[in-house]
């Protein structure tokens, strides 16, 4: 998997939502125990919590589910497809306990293993079957300066997501560090706010404020922390699960998103088309009994 999409994915998961590149065919993990059960709490928050070997998922649709199996974007989950209606309806608890000794992620952090075990819980709980196919799309392209000159708006940080990767297979003792997470986004409507993030990660999230996939060709690397103020739009969604309020309502002379990428961060959206990854969803029950 690409080093971007291994970053993208720590960060959803310290903010309990989980994304990175379409995942390659792995084998299957055997998980010691796992418990699946509807939650039918209106009231309740999606949230995820992990402790060593031990995973759980409160509140989560099938979809959503899905999202994180097969490392699918929570920002935009409209390259998920397919499937019943109530897949995107129905919330569930699912428990997933990994075998003593089993070694859940890579050398760099990576938590595969993670994955590994709910799509095993997925496929034999709700019996789910799916496919991948590649689709041309309209896309906006992520795009830097020539010179990849970057905008004071984007503050270059020396760290990486490995170690944050890393407290979330395997959390350590003690309370987690003051302030954000790292590898974490945060804000609500008209704020996106990055702390140690790269522009892969910033273009997915975009994409769920710009109603299409956003395709990173900054050719930039590295992790940055920045703050992005713009005019919401209607329709676009609000704060992701766990995401809190912005300080203040974003001010009515506010920019569009695309000025405000362009002039806070030095960074440009352009319409274009694309292959794009679609996860089809051939097959799914209702779960069975634990």
């Amino acid at each position: 998997m690409r080093p971007a999409a291994r970053a993208l994915a720590a960060a959803a998961l310290v903010t309990a939502v989980v994304f990175a590149a379409p995942l390659a065919a792995q084998q299957q993990p055997v998980y010691e125990v796992a418990s699946v059960k509807p939650n039918q709490n209106a009231a309740a928050r999606q949230g995820l919590q992990a402790a060593p070997g031990r995973y759980t998922f409160t509140a989560y649709t099938l979809k959503s589910l899905i999202g994180v199996a097969f490392q699918r974007t929570p920002f935009d989950q409209r390259e998920t497809i397919g499937g019943p209606d109530w897949i995107d309806k129905d919330r569930f608890d699912l428990v997933v306990q990994a075998p003593a000794g089993a070694v859940l992620s890579g050398p760099d952090g990576f938590p595969s293993g993670v994955f590994a075990m709910v799509r095993a819980v997925l496929a034999d709980r709700f019996g789910l079957v799916t496919h991948n196919e590649t689709r041309e799309r309209p896309v906006y392209a992520l795009t830097a300066r020539a010179d990849r000159r970057l905008s004071d708006g984007l503050k270059r940080v020396e760290s990486d997501c490995s170690e944050a990767m890393r407290r979330m297979v395997a959390p350590g003792p003690g309370a987690p560090p003051p302030g954000p997470p790292p590898c974490s986004f945060g804000g609500g409507p008209g704020r996106i706010q990055g702390n140690i993030v790269s522009l892969a990660m910033l273009s997915a999230v975009l994409g769920r404020s710009v109603g299409r996939p956003v395709v990173d060709r900054t050719g930039v690397e590295g992790y940055f922390n920045f703050t992005l103020d713009f005019a919401p739009e209607a329709g676009i969604a609000g704060p992701l699960p766990g995401e809190p309020r912005p300080d203040a309502p974003a001010r009515g002379d506010a920019p569009s998103l695309f000025t405000a990428v362009q002039e806070q961060l030095g960074l440009k959206l352009e319409s274009t088309r694309a292959p794009v990854d679609v996860l089809v969803i051939d097959r799914a029950s209702p779960p069975t009994e634990n």
